[in-house]
């Protein structure tokens, strides 16, 4: 399942753009504290806030934003329930005219002198964090595979498109039994995982943040996943790392092995940031 060392050699560029599909959980528990005394909600807004920042960057060599990636933004149970709303979708360019607001944020480090020091930046809001509904994944990844189903439509020749998804907790939605709506979530996946472009497969990345202990990253088998019950849910409903995602992934601090999967199950909220950069690079 997308190992091939062929696939995913196309580069993001204005004639073949890349694409990229956000998924945040926006459901009630996310409400609850994660770190540095922010919630769930607020931390992975920041973090996805700050990717899309990197990519306007990365994207703009001059005075002008090249359109060499699309993204969509999907909040999932934020509008309360078993909602799924598209807050944007649009080429990068777009992204430069829509920040609700802009937040300063500290980051301390230590120096080559062994000294603590920070820095304050500020960072554009694309998305705002919201806490309000149920837990409907596998309704959020059906919506990703209509987009996407659209997008290799037009742009076979496009770099396969990404789904970055961020979730606090097992997919729950309400009318459904937990059993029947993560048989669902799984088969959906699935589903998107078996569609082609010319360049491979889309790709699902997870990261689940329930708490900053006992990370499972990248793991290559199920004999890694200890009884943990989201773990294995995820090795299920993520995409294996292609090779050639591999040194992206060193770039970030992370060293993979051969056919691992590409999620990690109760990120730490450094290994949120470094993953959802990780996801959007190529």
């Amino acid at each position: 399942m997308n190992t091939a060392n062929t696939e995913y050699t196309t580069q993001w560029s204005t004639a073949t753009p890349g694409y990229i599909i956000f998924l945040i959980d926006q459901s009630r528990s996310m409400k609850k504290k994660f770190s540095y005394d922010e919630s769930r909600a607020k931390f992975s807004a920041r973090a996805i806030n700050s990717s899309i920042e990197n990519l306007l960057i990365s994207n703009t060599p001059g005075d002008t934003i090249k359109d060499r990636v699309f993204i969509s933004v999907i909040g999932y149970g934020g509008e309360g329930g078993n909602s799924v709303a598209n807050i944007h979708s649009g080429f990068i360019s777009e992204y430069a005219d829509i920040p609700t607001s802009f937040e300063n944020h500290t980051e301390w480090f230590v120096n080559e002198q062994g000294k603590t020091e920070s820095v304050t930046s500020e960072i554009p809001v694309f998305i705002e964090p919201v806490a309000r509904g149920n837990t409907p994944i596998a309704d959020a990844l059906l919506f990703a595979k209509q987009l996407i189903e659209a997008w290799i439509e037009k742009r076979q020749d496009s770099p396969a498109p990404v789904i970055i998804n961020v979730t606090d907790g097992v997919p729950f939605s309400g009318p459904n039994s937990k059993k029947a709506e993560i048989e669902r979530t799984i088969n959906v996946s699935k589903e998107i995982m078996r569609l082609k472009s010319s360049d491979g497969s889309p790709l699902i990345f997870n990261v689940h943040i329930e708490k900053d202990s006992g990370q499972i990253l990248f793991p290559v088998n199920k004999e890694e996943l200890h009884e943990n019950e989201m773990a294995q849910i995820l090795y299920q409903t993520s995409s294996s790392v292609p090779n050639v995602y591999f040194p992206i992934a060193e770039q970030f601090g992370f060293k993979l092995r051969t056919h691992a999967k590409g999620f990690i199950a109760n990120a730490s909220p450094d290994n949120l940031i470094r993953f959802i950069k990780f996801g959007s690079s190529r």
